[in-house]
């Protein structure tokens, strides 16, 4: 049933004056189907689609509000209703110099945010609400400020409570605060974040107590286990091939019943925006670097390769043709584990200094690894 229904009444009072006319409108009801709003964004399309995935998950949409004032400054609220939760949302807008700007609150008390993304996603039911107040040029990105709270958030099977946000934003940059006051750990960040960033950007300073890692459903083998942590960022990338800056850990505490694993100043250098390319670690159990030319998503379909070349008979090469330039050399040190292999129950453990350094060879088909490795059980 391809149906819109719509029932509202309004009024404009002295027309003849635009900027001094007087706007009123109330929607009393708006109903639409999924295939209703499909039929009208194909009436606006050069060509005609079945129903988005999306307007489908939405199912029939409802939607009642108001709408009055200037036309320069008007006021509206309104009730957004789906399968997916309910959206309210109450603005004043004001037609600026080339811009909008507008202030006000957005919130709803649940929708079910997972059922929009892809198959698989760890995010479930939210129930938050925001006040924006925000300028959007008519050829430029939303900025202003924003605060509020997230009452609760499904991830990854848990869900999180009691998160405040208090910032600015500048199209999708977030600088501000995030606290979390979770039953089950706290958390309490300062600084700029940008996901959506084609490298998304961490510029902060983050104290995390108490995390259950068990409770949280983030390391369920960790059971009567609390993480505690500071640490700053000062990096763009979203993995180590295209990663540039410094994450630092500078304390970091693990108790796994009763037994306790604390260490300080971890930190990793990134440098992929040069060459050569760079990664060092410098820390109290590992130090080390690697320096040359490197793709980590490739690393395991070049050394296939080279082992496919030289034993042909027992290892077949990767699937993928994907060219692989994987020439770079490693230097590393690596600490009495004891501690660590037994608070974190690891399968492994170094009893002294051991050390790996070599070079690996996409050009010269070529790998060495030399070291050390007194003691391990």
């Amino acid at each position: 049933d391809k149906s819109i229904v719509l029932k509202s009444k309004g009024n404009l009072d002295d027309i003849t004056s635009p900027r001094s006319a007087f706007i009123f409108g109330k929607i009393q009801e708006l109903n639409a189907s999924s295939e209703g709003l499909q039929s009208i964004i194909n009436d606006f399309s050069p060509t005609r689609k079945g129903i988005n995935p999306a307007l489908a998950k939405l199912g029939t949409v409802n939607f009642h509000g108001e709408i009055s004032g200037f036309v320069t400054q008007l006021v509206t609220y309104g009730d957004f209703q789906s399968n997916l939760g309910n959206i309210r949302a109450d603005m004043m807008i004001k037609n600026e110099n080339e811009a909008l700007a507008y202030k006000g609150s957005v919130e709803t008390s649940g929708l079910r945010l997972g059922l929009l993304l892809p198959e698989g996603n760890p995010l479930g039911d939210i129930r938050f609400r925001f006040d924006l107040d925000s300028r959007h040029p008519h050829n430029g990105i939303s900025r202003g400020k924003l605060s509020g709270e997230i009452g609760h958030i499904d991830f990854k099977g848990y869900t999180y409570e009691n998160i405040s946000l208090n910032g600015n934003y500048n199209g999708s940059k977030y600088d501000g605060t995030l606290n979390i006051d979770d039953p089950n750990g706290s958390l309490q960040m300062n600084g700029i974040i940008d996901l959506l960033n084609k490298r998304p950007i961490f510029q902060l300073i983050a104290r995390g107590e108490n995390i259950r890692l068990h409770e949280l459903k983030l390391a369920p083998q960790y059971k009567n286990s609390s993480l505690g942590f500071i640490l700053s960022a000062n990096f763009e990338g979203n993995n180590l091939d295209n990663a540039e800056g410094i994450l630092s850990i500078d304390t970091l505490s693990f108790n796994n019943n009763g037994k306790l694993f604390t260490t300080q100043n971890f930190q990793i250098e990134a440098h992929n925006e040069q060459s050569p390319q760079s990664v060092t670690i410098e820390s109290e159990l590992i130090n080390g670097k690697i320096s040359g030319q490197y793709s980590f998503n490739t690393l395991k379909d070049s050394f296939i390769r080279m082992l496919a070349s030289v034993l042909p008979s027992l290892v077949s090469p990767p699937e993928s043709k994907q060219k692989t330039e994987n020439n770079f050399t490693f230097n590393f040190n690596i600490q009495d584990t004891r501690r660590l292999s037994d608070v974190f129950s690891l399968p492994f453990i170094l009893k002294n200094p051991a050390k790996a350094y070599g070079y690996f060879s996409d050009k010269n088909h070529n790998f060495k690894m030399e070291g050390s490795l007194p003691e391990f059980q």
